[in-house]
């Protein structure tokens, strides 16, 4: 209510699709569940950024609030998004990651940065490539000076690429330099000459990403910036040349393009190299042994999410899964057999099903613990993904219960399944020491147990919950 339904939609058509009364409203339960704020405060979230409400809440969505402390650790999340909602819409650990800390870099007060990035929060909606113009200005800089200050660094992000660039006359030059160098590798030197400031500036901001993310993931190995510099070049030459090979003449390559239509095989190949060790005539016996095992399902679709399909057993291991879980579900559904097009839909969207042992005690514990076992079946078919999850989520799901002696409501699944092990703990005071005393119970001394971490509390209280 008092949402210009026009304007929503015209902002998020996918609204059009969507079941409003039960899928988008479970959507809003949870978001404001996750943001712990007012309607009045989710009305505006929901107005500036109308895409969470056709979005993955209790998965995309929770992980992104989970990301935010990672780059403003002194942020307070809610009012964070509240103030602008299109954080939720952003790359959190990527590209707002790398953006910040390319700004931290460049100013004399990270801090004073900070506390005015987290008071105007649109700041945060402008491209990365506003950190090439900050990285030029200090550049322009004499040696030894300070570097600029929080409203020279505001005024030019805010800046459009073509005015920066006609103030600054080397601007230019100096994004060629720089693609030119071994931190670029992707830019051969000399081809810069032809294209626009702007698409110099997209080149850098993109390299700049990856540069960012290898450093945090080299940080504490006490390599040098130089040295990883020249550790990417060297990394994104190997993937250049994986790559040749695949495409250039390789049978295997040949075989999965012809096996995958409309999937882009060579990528498939490089980030699942083990594929290079299988025999061109294997795969294509595995491929055509799942068409068959998934009647009307977009196989290369599927094989394109979960390569890992193809190093299966099709027959033997895959089959036993799949036709286990549509009996359990026949089960739950009161003995009436689930639509082939769910059942589709349901391995379309989350393929990992068909490589996780286990469903059906992940199916007979759930129905334990929820309130209404017959709407568990509907549930599972609409986001199966709640199958897939890691086992030690169980776990918290036997935490609520114990809160919840009458049962879960099956719309607290997916927010309790999905919900990150940080985010769980942080809302819920009780859940170490329930992991605690459910060890002690069965048998555990309680010194043990409080000297094992959450997540190995986690592991024994579920494999506890299954030898049960």
């Amino acid at each position: 209510p008092g949402v210009d339904r026009s304007r929503l939609v015209s902002k998020a058509p996918r609204l059009l699709a969507c079941d409003i009364k039960n899928t988008v409203a479970s959507h809003v339960r949870s978001l404001q569940w996750l943001l712990g704020v007012s309607d009045e405060e989710l009305l505006r979230v929901a107005q500036r950024c109308p895409g969470v409400l056709v979005s993955d809440v209790d998965g995309t969505i929770a992980e992104k609030l989970e990301q935010i402390p990672r780059v403003f650790p002194s942020a307070d999340v809610s009012a964070l998004v509240v103030k602008e909602p299109r954080l939720l819409e952003m790359d959190i650990k990527g590209t707002l990651a790398a953006k910040v800390d390319g700004w931290r870099r460049n100013v004399n007060d990270p801090a004073a940065l900070d506390a005015r990035l987290l008071e105007q929060p649109s700041i945060l909606t402008y491209g990365v490539a506003s950190v090439a113009r900050l990285d030029h200005l200090n550049k322009q800089r004499p040696p030894r000076t300070r570097k600029l200050d929080v409203g020279e660094t505001f005024s030019a992000i805010k800046m459009s690429c073509d005015k920066f660039a006609q103030r600054h006359p080397q601007y230019a030059s100096f994004l060629q330099r720089q693609l030119a160098g071994v931190s670029m590798p992707r830019h051969k030197a000399g081809s810069s000459v032809s294209v626009s400031v702007r698409e110099l500036e997209s080149v850098y901001a993109k390299t700049h990403i990856d540069r960012n993310r290898v450093m945090k993931r080299m940080d504490g190995q006490g390599m040098k910036a130089s040295e990883i510099d020249i550790f990417m070049h060297d990394l994104l030459s190997a993937e250049k040349r994986i790559r040749t090979l695949l495409v250039g003449g390789d049978l295997r390559a040949i075989k999965l393009r012809d096996l995958l239509p409309g999937i882009d095989a060579a990528k498939v190949m490089a980030e699942n190299p083990k594929l290079l060790l299988e025999d061109a005539d294997t795969l294509t016996r595995r491929m055509e042994q799942l068409r068959r095992l998934l009647p009307g399902v977009n196989v290369p679709r599927v094989i394109a999410e979960c390569p890992k399909l193809l190093h299966a057993s099709v027959e033997r291991d895959v089959r036993r899964r799949l036709e286990g879980l549509v009996e359990e579900l026949t089960r739950l559904n009161g003995g009436e057999r689930p639509p082939k097009g769910q059942v589709s839909s349901m391995v379309l969207h989350a393929p990992q099903v068909l490589l996780t042992d286990g469903m059906v005690e992940r199916c007979r514990l759930l129905e334990s613990m929820v309130e209404d076992p017959e709407s568990l079946c509907a549930r599972l078919l609409r986001d199966p993904r709640l199958l897939s999850v890691p086992m030690t989520s169980l776990a918290r799901v036997a935490y609520w219960h114990s809160e919840t002696p009458s049962g879960l409501q099956v719309e607290q699944l997916s927010i309790i399944l999905k919900s990150t092990r940080r985010r769980f703990v942080e809302k819920n005071q009780g859940y170490p020491e329930f992991l605690t005393a459910e060890l002690v119970s069965r048998g555990m001394s309680r010194e043990r147990a409080e000297r094992m971490s959450v997540v190995q509390r986690e592991k024994a209280v579920v494999d506890a919950l299954f030898t049960a």
